[in-house]
């Protein structure tokens, strides 16, 4: 679909974001506005990231603020706040806090799975479209390759479980309400207003500061590594989806890299003169790459921005902003 037929559809559409202050939803915004949508964005807090809050400034954005999407007496006093709501997308995810992996599992399905079962019950009629901000991880430690989203899913960590676990009951919603239903599984999403302690921001970091990027083990575990304005575009094309129904796709760009590989990249590109060094690994390498296929057929996905390029966006990201690096 051309970006020309994507901005009819979307433009006067009443878009609800949640999770819209974070790293890829701060980007949803930002584009689902310059497309004409009127978007409510809610979030804990308007955050640190310009986009949104530049936006709710100028009044194109309402912010709503809900600090626990979980909590039964949070969404009661905002419910009025979604009225109207023809689109949501649900990016919003909360942390476990726990001592043990029952812990956090019993955590994280109190906040993330249940939680947006509640929110989703709070949802107006008006509402005819979701989609579901869920992950790659779900097909767990070393699948096929490429992996479609008709293989069998096998989540290895409480996120991958509890993404799994709502996909599940989302379904189950949609079949009963009509709601047409996105299942987007994205694959390692990375790009500018990364901050989370991942491998591509970690590497950036260590190199601008002079240091050698620390890999654990042999960094010969690959990912799909997605640009997030790639993930953007596929979650604006699955907006656009009328039909009613159901739907899973993978978004990646269907090449993969060995973290090995991304580490010498930002060395190269950041032109610093530091080589990785190796620790113990933490955990079993882990391989995916995603089979886009499907994305391309049904949505017209294509990724456009290749690693090099967007590795180069996230590294003039971080020079620009050295706060986040000059302490380390």
């Amino acid at each position: 679909m051309s970006i020309t037929a994507v901005e009819k559809h979307l433009a006067g559409r009443k878009v609800l974001v949640t999770g819209a202050t974070g790293f890829i939803g701060s980007h949803l915004v930002g584009r689902l506005v310059s497309l004409g949508a009127q978007v409510t964005a809610v979030g804990p807090t308007l955050g640190w990231r310009p986009i949104v809050s530049s936006l709710v400034r100028q009044g194109r954005v309402r912010f709503v603020e809900v600090r626990a999407f979980w909590n039964p007496v949070s969404l009661q006093r905002v419910e009025s706040e979604f009225k109207e709501v023809e689109y949501v997308v649900h990016l919003g995810y909360a942390m476990p806090c726990g001592k043990s992996s029952l812990e956090n599992a019993v955590d994280d399905t109190r906040r993330n799975v249940l939680g947006t079962l509640g929110f989703v019950q709070r949802l107006p009629d008006s509402v005819s479209k979701i989609c579901f901000a869920s992950s790659a991880m779900v097909y767990g430690l070393n699948p096929r390759r490429p992996v479609s989203e008709t293989d069998c899913a096998r989540p290895i960590t409480t996120y991958a479980t509890g993404k799994l676990a709502t996909e599940t009951y989302l379904r189950l919603h949609a079949k009963e309400s009509g709601v047409s239903l996105s299942i987007l599984r994205y694959a390692t999403v990375y790009g500018p207003m990364e901050a989370v302690p991942r491998a591509i921001p970690n590497f950036i970091r260590r190199v601008l500061a002079g240091r050698s990027p620390v890999i654990h083990g042999e960094g010969d575990d690959t990912r799909d590594y997605v640009h997030v304005l790639d993930v953007v575009h596929a979650t604006l094309l699955a907006l656009t989806r009328d039909a009613y129904a159901v739907q899973v796709y993978n978004v990646g760009t269907g090449r993969g890299y060995t973290t090995r590989e991304i580490a010498e990249s930002i060395i190269r590109l950041a032109g610093k003169r530091v080589k990785p060094i190796h620790k113990p690994a933490k955990h079993v390498p882990n391989k995916v790459v995603c089979d886009i296929s499907r994305a391309r057929s049904v949505l017209g996905y294509e990724p456009r921005i290749e690693l090099k390029e967007g590795l180069g966006d996230e590294i003039r990201y971080f020079i620009d902003n050295p706060r986040f690096w000059r302490d380390l």
